[in-house]
């Protein structure tokens, strides 16, 4: 008999078998760079087989990221940062890691004492923070001085519980307006799991309590975990990640994962406190962001938006606060905090990719705004347009911290992007292309196969725009009182998509004039 292979190896050998398989699932790494990634891509085999990237198993994914040291830990950051986290479903376990929650570092064999410890620790808050009335009407050794319902001792257990079921209504306010177009966040267990956290979290930090807009930086966490959760009878000892993503612990793990996330956040919730000399954190991040590092990179911009007298905190404050959670559909904003998470930062304070990705967005509508008057203007970055793909504003940002993307670049590449949209009819009237004709050449098996595979990639693209699309109708239409016409352009633009993808469908435009690959 063979020896049995360790995991890791026999995944690697499995993939060596195929190289397209590899290349395809895992893209190409440098060898030089990634070890990990020269023994996937190394052995060349012929392309016989082919594996869509949804069917990449958990348990190979897992093998691949968190059981490789520091090769796969490396694989992990680069898949997160480049947007391709998103085929990955061990999504919840990165994040965690990202986050501190788990320890990146060590063997995944170690990780259940450490989450036991944690979610032990969110159970004695949740004790801790619970005021149970009936049984404390029962205690009759309590000083009824300060045990009864009219007593207003700030500590007295009554005037506690009053102030804790008026702070649990103004989070429920907020949650009953939570992502209304979803299913998920209308059910009633997933309501009564966030209004757990953010309440002992508000508890845990009464200097800063509950602020409108932590719910929705809650909500992908439970979206989230609650998409890869492992159920009771799945959870093994033998597995790492279904130990660390235990369904019964949903609760705890989103709450550990927000409040490591609000460590970095918070600073941007705060209020001025009374400052006579100084501006609030978010004030002066968000100058920060139009004068100092806008100016760099688009100086016309910037200054047509002082010229109008847009205060840049009017819309980076949302961007920042809740991480543009309101800028892109729920999905798109998971690949964005894949991002921003892996990139981290170098501080513990702060994520580096924020500002940066401000600028990006900026960019990207630049030609936009320079056309449009006060009102317009503000509308469309209160609004901001639907995109092809979010994955460009982290691939930017990071280009843009590493210097390595010119000034020239980023604005023929912004204004071109810009452009597209405005452009896309001329185009289709201008220089229309005939529908593709069934042509008698032969074609090698490899050319065939680079067709089937440039169909595969146009269908999804196409699906994935008609998600979106369907998303913003959706949106518009519950948001319409049916006299508001302030929905109407999103519409529009929704509308003429769908004859662009018609187009597209039907031969009549190329995908690479709507569409370039990342």
């Amino acid at each position: 008999k063979k020896p049995k292979q360790p995991k890791t190896t026999s995944f690697i050998m499995s993939l060596n078998n195929n190289k397209n398989i590899a290349d395809d699932i895992f893209g190409s790494f440098s060898s030089s760079s990634d070890p990990l990634g020269a023994a996937l891509t190394s052995a060349a085999a012929p392309a016989a087989i082919s594996k869509k990237k949804s069917e990449i198993s958990r348990k190979d994914a897992f093998a691949l990221m968190f059981e490789s040291g520091e090769a796969g830990y490396k694989c992990c950051r680069d898949r997160a940062i480049s947007g391709k986290l998103r085929d990955y479903p061990v999504r919840s376990a990165a994040w965690k890691a990202f986050l501190g929650t788990i320890p990146m570092n060590s063997a995944p064999e170690t990780w259940k004492e450490h989450v036991e410890t944690e979610r032990e620790t969110y159970k004695e808050l949740y004790e801790k923070h619970t005021i149970d009335i009936q049984k404390l009407q029962k205690e009759s050794s309590i000083d009824l001085d300060v045990n009864n319902p009219l007593c207003t001792a700030e500590d007295g257990p009554w005037q506690v519980y009053f102030d804790n079921k008026t702070l649990k209504e103004e989070i429920m306010q907020d949650l009953l307006r939570t992502y209304p177009e979803m299913e998920f966040f209308q059910d009633d267990k997933v309501r009564e799991m966030m209004l757990n956290i953010l309440f002992i979290y508000s508890k845990e930090h009464p200097g800063l309590s509950y602020r409108q807009g932590m719910h929705e930086l809650l909500a992908p966490f439970i979206y989230l975990f609650s998409r890869e959760k492992v159920t009771a009878e799945e959870v093994s000892e033998d597995d790492p990640f279904s130990i660390v993503s235990d369904e019964r612990h949903i609760e705890a793990d989103c709450f550990l994962a927000f409040n490591n996330l609000m460590k970095k956040m918070e600073q941007w919730f705060e209020h001025d406190k009374g400052r006579s000399n100084s501006m609030s954190p978010i004030i002066i991040k968000s100058k920060h962001i139009q004068n100092t590092l806008l100016k760099k990179y688009d100086p016309q911009l910037q200054t047509y938006l002082n010229s109008l007298n847009i205060e840049p905190q009017l819309y980076a404050l949302r961007w920042i606060r809740l991480l543009f959670g309101r800028e892109f559909h729920l999905e798109d904003v998971l690949t964005v905090w894949d991002g921003i998470f892996a990139y981290g930062g170098k501080t513990e304070e702060h994520f580096d990719l924020i500002d940066y990705i401000c600028v990006a967005m900026l960019l990207y509508i630049s030609s936009q705004l320079l056309q449009l008057d006060y009102s317009r203007c503000l509308r469309r970055l209160f609004k901001y347009p639907p995109v092809e793909d979010v994955r460009i504003f982290i691939e930017r940002a990071v280009k843009l911290i590493d210097g390595v993307l010119p000034n020239d670049d980023i604005n023929s590449n912004t204004n071109n992007n810009n452009n597209n949209n405005n452009n896309n009819n001329n185009n289709n009237n201008n220089q229309k292309k005939a529908p593709v004709k069934n042509t008698v050449k032969k074609l090698s098996y490899k050319e065939l196969e680079q067709q089937v595979l440039g169909l595969k990639e146009r269908d999804v693209h196409m699906a994935n725009r008609l998600d979106r699309i369907i998303y913003i109708l959706q949106k518009s239409l519950l948001a319409s009182d049916g006299n508001n016409n302030n929905n109407m352009e999103e519409v529009f633009v929704a509308i003429a998509e769908l004859k662009q993808i018609k187009d597209v469908l039907g031969g009549l435009l190329d995908l690479n004039d709507v569409f370039q690959p990342q």
